[in-house]
Protein backbone atom coordinates (compact mmCIF):
# COMPACT_ATOMS: atom_id res chain seq x y z
CA UNK A 1 0.00 0.00 0.00
CA UNK A 2 1.45 3.36 -1.03
CA UNK A 3 2.27 5.75 1.77
CA UNK A 4 0.08 8.86 1.89
CA UNK A 5 1.91 12.02 0.97
CA UNK A 6 3.38 14.12 3.73
CA UNK A 7 1.92 17.54 4.30
CA UNK A 8 3.83 20.80 4.49
CA UNK A 9 4.23 23.24 7.35
CA UNK A 10 5.80 26.42 6.00
CA UNK A 11 7.56 28.26 8.83
CA UNK A 12 7.17 32.04 8.79
CA UNK A 13 10.33 32.73 10.77
CA UNK A 14 10.66 36.48 10.30
CA UNK A 15 9.91 39.31 12.72
CA UNK A 16 8.13 41.74 10.39
CA UNK A 17 4.37 41.33 10.00
CA UNK A 18 4.06 42.74 6.49
CA UNK A 19 6.76 40.35 5.32
CA UNK A 20 5.13 37.51 7.25
CA UNK A 21 1.79 38.07 5.53
CA UNK A 22 3.45 38.08 2.11
CA UNK A 23 5.28 34.83 2.90
CA UNK A 24 2.11 33.24 4.26
CA UNK A 25 0.06 34.09 1.18
CA UNK A 26 2.85 32.79 -1.06
CA UNK A 27 3.14 29.51 0.88
CA UNK A 28 -0.60 28.89 0.67
CA UNK A 29 -0.55 29.63 -3.05
CA UNK A 30 2.29 27.11 -3.44
CA UNK A 31 0.21 24.40 -1.74
CA UNK A 32 1.44 24.39 1.87
CA UNK A 33 -1.23 22.92 4.14
CA UNK A 34 -0.08 24.50 7.42
CA UNK A 35 1.54 27.86 8.22
CA UNK A 36 3.79 28.25 11.23
CA UNK A 37 3.50 31.49 13.16
CA UNK A 38 7.23 31.51 13.88
CA UNK A 39 8.87 32.21 17.21
CA UNK A 40 10.37 35.53 15.95
CA UNK A 41 6.84 36.82 15.27
CA UNK A 42 5.58 35.70 18.66
CA UNK A 43 8.57 37.29 20.42
CA UNK A 44 7.92 40.60 18.69
CA UNK A 45 4.13 40.78 18.66
CA UNK A 46 3.16 38.35 21.39
CA UNK A 47 -0.03 36.34 20.98
CA UNK A 48 -1.32 39.09 18.68
CA UNK A 49 0.94 37.71 15.94
CA UNK A 50 -1.47 34.82 15.54
CA UNK A 51 -4.52 37.06 15.24
CA UNK A 52 -2.78 39.41 12.81
CA UNK A 53 -1.98 36.52 10.48
CA UNK A 54 -5.44 35.03 10.93
CA UNK A 55 -7.10 38.26 9.83
CA UNK A 56 -4.70 38.69 6.92
CA UNK A 57 -4.85 35.11 5.65
CA UNK A 58 -8.49 34.29 6.30
CA UNK A 59 -10.44 31.67 8.23
CA UNK A 60 -9.38 28.64 6.21
CA UNK A 61 -5.61 28.90 6.74
CA UNK A 62 -4.28 26.39 9.26
CA UNK A 63 -2.05 28.24 11.73
CA UNK A 64 0.52 26.63 14.01
CA UNK A 65 1.82 28.88 16.80
CA UNK A 66 5.45 27.97 17.44
CA UNK A 67 5.79 28.81 21.14
CA UNK A 68 8.18 26.02 22.19
CA UNK A 69 7.55 26.98 25.82
CA UNK A 70 7.62 24.41 28.63
CA UNK A 71 4.42 25.64 30.30
CA UNK A 72 1.60 25.47 27.74
CA UNK A 73 -1.20 26.44 30.12
CA UNK A 74 -0.19 30.10 30.01
CA UNK A 75 -0.61 30.22 26.23
CA UNK A 76 -3.36 27.84 25.17
CA UNK A 77 -6.33 30.12 25.79
CA UNK A 78 -4.62 33.06 24.09
CA UNK A 79 -3.63 30.89 21.13
CA UNK A 80 -7.24 29.79 20.69
CA UNK A 81 -8.63 33.30 21.10
CA UNK A 82 -6.25 34.59 18.44
CA UNK A 83 -7.20 31.86 15.98
CA UNK A 84 -4.47 29.22 16.18
CA UNK A 85 -5.34 25.69 15.15
CA UNK A 86 -2.23 24.10 16.69
CA UNK A 87 0.52 25.23 19.05
CA UNK A 88 4.02 23.84 19.52
CA UNK A 89 5.38 23.39 23.06
CA UNK A 90 8.34 21.57 24.57
CA UNK A 91 7.82 18.33 26.47
CA UNK A 92 10.34 17.05 28.95
CA UNK A 93 10.12 14.46 31.70
CA UNK A 94 7.32 16.31 33.53
CA UNK A 95 4.52 13.79 33.13
CA UNK A 96 2.08 15.65 35.37
CA UNK A 97 2.50 18.82 33.32
CA UNK A 98 1.52 17.02 30.12
CA UNK A 99 -1.45 15.39 31.85
CA UNK A 100 -2.73 18.77 33.06
CA UNK A 101 -2.18 20.28 29.62
CA UNK A 102 -4.16 17.57 27.88
CA UNK A 103 -7.00 17.83 30.39
CA UNK A 104 -7.13 21.54 29.61
CA UNK A 105 -7.04 20.92 25.86
CA UNK A 106 -10.20 18.83 25.97
CA UNK A 107 -12.14 22.07 26.42
CA UNK A 108 -10.23 23.96 23.72
CA UNK A 109 -10.19 23.90 19.94
CA UNK A 110 -6.44 24.43 19.62
CA UNK A 111 -4.38 21.21 19.59
CA UNK A 112 -0.86 20.91 21.03
CA UNK A 113 2.19 19.61 19.21
CA UNK A 114 5.04 18.58 21.49
CA UNK A 115 8.73 18.98 20.71
CA UNK A 116 10.70 16.62 22.93
CA UNK A 117 13.36 17.87 25.30
CA UNK A 118 14.30 14.42 26.52
CA UNK A 119 17.18 12.13 25.63
CA UNK A 120 16.57 10.59 22.17
CA UNK A 121 16.85 7.12 23.69
CA UNK A 122 13.65 7.92 25.59
CA UNK A 123 11.56 9.08 22.61
CA UNK A 124 9.53 5.90 22.12
CA UNK A 125 8.71 5.50 25.81
CA UNK A 126 7.57 9.08 26.29
CA UNK A 127 5.73 9.31 22.99
CA UNK A 128 3.68 6.29 24.05
CA UNK A 129 3.22 7.64 27.58
CA UNK A 130 2.07 11.05 26.38
CA UNK A 131 -0.11 9.65 23.64
CA UNK A 132 -1.89 7.65 26.35
CA UNK A 133 -2.72 11.07 27.82
CA UNK A 134 -4.17 12.25 24.52
CA UNK A 135 -1.20 13.74 22.67
CA UNK A 136 -1.49 13.11 18.94
CA UNK A 137 1.30 15.20 17.42
CA UNK A 138 5.06 15.29 17.97
CA UNK A 139 7.86 17.36 16.45
CA UNK A 140 11.60 16.73 16.09
CA UNK A 141 14.65 16.61 13.84
CA UNK A 142 15.34 13.32 12.06
CA UNK A 143 18.67 12.71 13.79
CA UNK A 144 20.24 13.85 17.06
CA UNK A 145 23.86 13.16 17.99
CA UNK A 146 24.27 13.14 21.78
CA UNK A 147 26.06 11.08 24.42
CA UNK A 148 24.73 7.61 25.09
CA UNK A 149 23.14 7.51 28.53
CA UNK A 150 25.21 4.47 29.57
CA UNK A 151 28.49 4.48 27.60
CA UNK A 152 28.72 8.30 27.37
CA UNK A 153 29.97 7.87 23.81
CA UNK A 154 28.64 10.26 21.16
CA UNK A 155 25.82 8.39 19.41
CA UNK A 156 23.50 9.32 16.54
CA UNK A 157 19.85 8.52 17.20
CA UNK A 158 17.26 8.06 14.45
CA UNK A 159 14.18 9.85 15.81
CA UNK A 160 11.96 8.65 12.98
CA UNK A 161 12.73 5.06 13.94
CA UNK A 162 11.92 5.88 17.56
CA UNK A 163 8.54 7.36 16.65
CA UNK A 164 7.82 4.47 14.30
CA UNK A 165 8.38 2.05 17.19
CA UNK A 166 5.52 3.51 19.22
CA UNK A 167 2.71 1.12 20.09
CA UNK A 168 0.16 3.94 19.86
CA UNK A 169 -0.85 5.67 16.62
CA UNK A 170 0.83 9.07 16.54
CA UNK A 171 1.72 11.67 13.94
CA UNK A 172 5.10 13.32 13.87
CA UNK A 173 6.81 16.18 12.09
CA UNK A 174 10.43 16.41 11.04
CA UNK A 175 11.86 19.91 10.79
CA UNK A 176 14.60 20.23 8.19
CA UNK A 177 16.00 23.06 6.09
CA UNK A 178 18.42 20.89 4.09
CA UNK A 179 16.63 20.23 0.81
CA UNK A 180 18.37 17.00 -0.22
CA UNK A 181 17.79 15.19 3.08
CA UNK A 182 14.05 15.83 3.43
CA UNK A 183 12.84 12.93 1.22
CA UNK A 184 14.59 10.47 3.54
CA UNK A 185 12.51 11.76 6.45
CA UNK A 186 9.28 11.35 4.48
CA UNK A 187 10.26 7.87 3.36
CA UNK A 188 11.15 7.01 6.96
CA UNK A 189 7.60 7.78 8.02
CA UNK A 190 7.29 11.48 8.84
CA UNK A 191 3.69 12.65 8.52
CA UNK A 192 4.67 16.21 7.78
CA UNK A 193 7.73 18.39 7.21
CA UNK A 194 8.53 21.90 8.41
CA UNK A 195 10.90 24.17 6.51
CA UNK A 196 11.51 27.90 6.66
CA UNK A 197 14.97 29.14 5.72
CA UNK A 198 14.21 29.06 1.99
CA UNK A 199 11.27 31.45 2.43
CA UNK A 200 12.66 34.20 4.63
CA UNK A 201 11.81 36.34 1.61
CA UNK A 202 8.75 35.82 -0.64
CA UNK A 203 10.57 33.58 -3.14
CA UNK A 204 7.76 31.79 -4.95
CA UNK A 205 10.03 29.56 -7.00
CA UNK A 206 11.95 28.35 -3.94
CA UNK A 207 8.77 27.80 -1.93
CA UNK A 208 7.08 25.85 -4.71
CA UNK A 209 10.18 23.71 -5.14
CA UNK A 210 10.10 22.74 -1.46
CA UNK A 211 6.37 22.09 -1.33
CA UNK A 212 6.43 19.92 -4.44
CA UNK A 213 9.44 17.98 -3.22
CA UNK A 214 7.78 17.15 0.10
CA UNK A 215 4.47 16.22 -1.51
CA UNK A 216 6.15 13.97 -4.08
CA UNK A 217 8.46 12.12 -1.67
CA UNK A 218 7.30 8.60 -0.86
Amino acid sequence: MEKKKAWVQAAIDVDDMDLAVAIGKMALDCGAEWLEVGTPLIYRYGHDAIGMLRRALGPTATLVADYKFFVPMACLHQAEEQGADYAVFEAGYQEELIKITMQMCRDLRVKPIFCFNVHPADYTYYADLYSDMGVEYFFSHHYYTVRDKVTREMTTYDNCASFNACKNPIKYCITNDVFDTVPASVKAGADWITFGTAIHTPDYEACKKWVDMIHNAR
